[in-house]
């Protein structure tokens, strides 16, 4: 997502600049090339500065990063004035932000439908156009959001204020069901529907989720059919995707699954509920990072 966001931004003429957080990579090129293909099957490409330091003037800082990376990624702007756009797949995580690390009011939330595979470094396939919700974090960020809102539409984004709380659960939803289980059977999204047990296992992690969800009176309709539909619906309309969690197992990297199923499973014991597929699905994943190891 962070490729796609800085591609588009910089084609729609906004000054983007990526932050490098290895020294060594940023000094051998002060500029990147970022490669983007479009659903249709378009490819165009941008270049985009790089630098290990934030720019004097930035308005909007987006967090791309792995849940992990983010209060190392957030370091060089805890003293800035700039909007912080948490843009992570997971649960809560704008409100993890705002009040781990003290930012308050200055966190946005962006919760999207957007299809993005990374197929290379700085390339990346937009494999769908989806729609993007943006929230504050606190009331008193309201502005900050539709600042946000607008930026997003500019680059050609179906983007608009509304409840990214309720949004991202809705996602979590999806990505609790889809993301651990193609991690762990080495599938496309679409796999999944093939299998019964498979289907059953995800359906099981979806009303999880919504149990949780309706626990906690997160706004919407929390139907433990609908949940199921949910998932279904996404991996029926992404069924050649590579799922992020994926991704990150082919490439020996730290997954961000103790922020999806994980979450689910501790929130819910925190309510009294009972999660069973997600905590396992999340030990099964962590296994897997540690006997890549």
């Amino acid at each position: 997502m962070g490729t796609l966001l800085a591609a588009s931004l910089a084609r729609a003429g906004h000054p983007v600049t990526l932050l490098d957080r290895d020294p060594e990579r940023a000094a051998r090129s002060n500029a990147r090339p970022l490669e983007l293909t479009t659903p249709e099957g378009q490819t165009w490409s941008v270049e985009v500065p790089v630098a290990v330091k934030v720019p004097a003037k930035v308005e909007v800082a987006f967090l791309c990063v792995k849940t992990s990376a983010t209060e190392s990624a957030l370091a060089p702007v805890l003293d800035l004035p700039c909007t912080v756009a948490v843009v992570q797949n997971g649960c809560e995580r704008a409100s993890f932000v705002a009040d781990s690390l003290g930012l308050g009011e200055r966190v946005v939330g962006i919760a999207t439908t957007e299809g993005a595979t990374r197929t290379g470094e700085g390339r990346v396939h937009h494999t769908g156009a989806g729609s993007t919700q943006v929230g504050a974090a606190y009331p008193e960020g309201q502005d900050r959001a539709e600042r946000v809102v607008a930026l997003l539409e500019s680059a050609g984004f179906a983007a608009q204020v509304g409840d990214a709380r309720a949004a991202s659960w809705r996602k979590l939803v999806v990505n609790a069901a889809i993301n651990a289980l193609t991690g762990i059977l080495d599938c496309p999204n679409g796999r999944l529907l093939v299998s019964p047990a498979a289907a059953a296992l995800a359906d099981s992690a979806a009303r999880e989720v919504a149990e949780v969800a309706k626990s906690l009176e997160i706004s919407g309709d929390w139907d433990l059919d609908l949940a199921c539909a949910s998932w279904r619906e996404v991996a029926l309309h992404t069924s050649a995707n590579i799922s992020s969690t994926l991704q990150d197992l082919r490439r020996g990297q730290t997954t961000e699954v103790h922020a999806i199923n994980g979450a689910v499973a501790r929130l819910a014991a925190e309510q009294g509920l009972a999660a069973p597929t997600n905590d396992l699905l999340c030990r099964l994943v962590a296994a897997r990072e540690e006997l890549a190891v």
